[in-house]
């Protein structure tokens, strides 16, 4: 399972033990923070994550995470199958469409 925090004086969001098992800081749309600040104040979450799973204090789990994705795929009408690795390269791909530097990303 992977581990992030979240950095809003640099607007980053930080993984740890990702692909092997790097560390890697990722940049974090500034519109995304906002609404994590206001999740943050609608819930005050009493544990360390701001989304919990089905056990509390429990973090949420790869396999729910997995099924939101496909959940959502289905009602988008997306007929191929959609990963949550999908979405990195999806992200990815926007960045350079944006004319980020390939090693930046």
């Amino acid at each position: 399972m992977l581990d992030f925090d979240t950095d809003s004086k640099r607007i980053a969001q930080y993984e740890r033990g990702g692909k092997g098992k790097k560390d890697r800081s990722l940049p974090l749309p500034e519109s995304l923070l906002h609404l994590l600040r206001e999740q943050f104040r609608q819930f005050r979450p009493p544990h360390l994550f701001l989304f919990e799973g089905m056990q509390h204090g429990e973090p949420y789990s790869d396999r729910s995470l997995q099924q939101v994705v496909k959940q959502a795929a289905a009602r988008a009408s997306i007929r191929r199958p959609v990963t949550l690795h999908m979405l990195r390269h999806s992200y990815a791909t926007h960045l350079l469409e944006a004319d980020i530097d390939i090693r930046l990303i």
